[in-house]
């Protein structure tokens, strides 16, 4: 088989985190928010009833953690899930992509073959895309890191062979 696009990259935290960030749907961002604000209203227009600004601000609080915080930890802990698995050396990744699938090659040795018709859904970040195939398996494609073709091509290509819009 010939390789049609070929894409490598190193993961670090940060590509981590933009990939966590991808799974906040916009509707958990919205009610976040809103609650937010509320939460401040109520905190500002309250009478100086202690019991309702401690909760205001305990609201608000919960609200800056789940929207911003929560999602650092998390990127950070699972990076340093892969650093052991990868005994502590940074982990490289390749994903050759054919005409019938793609296959996900890490440093550490292991190697995945995946059909187009498992992708669920495509997330476009600023410099990644995600790729949500069936049994929750991700897949990370760096935007500028072809080797082989461009990403203007491969993006053409994995519409027409995905048949998802992102």
């Amino acid at each position: 088989m010939d390789i049609l696009f070929k894409n490598s990259f190193i993961l670090t935290e940060k590509l981590i985190l933009e990939c966590r960030v991808a799974f906040i749907s916009k509707w958990d961002k919205f009610f976040s928010l809103l609650f937010l604000f509320t939460s401040l209203f109520g905190f500002i227009y309250s009478e100086s009833n202690l019991t309702t600004k401690f909760i205001s601000i305990y609201l608000m609080f919960m609200c800056v953690y789940l929207i911003f915080i929560l999602p650092t930890l998390r990127s950070k802990k699972m990076y340093k899930r892969y650093l052991a698995i990868n005994n502590y050396e940074q982990l490289h990744e390749s994903v050759n992509f054919y005409n019938d699938i793609f296959e996900v090659i890490s440093s550490n040795g292991s190697r995945v073959s995946i059909s187009y018709k498992n992708l669920k859904k495509i997330y476009n970040r600023n410099n990644m895309l995600i790729f949500l195939c069936k049994e929750d398996i991700l897949v990370f494609i760096k935007k500028d890191g072809f080797e082989h073709g461009t990403y203007n091509d491969f993006k053409n290509f994995i519409l027409s062979k995905s048949n998802l819009r992102f």
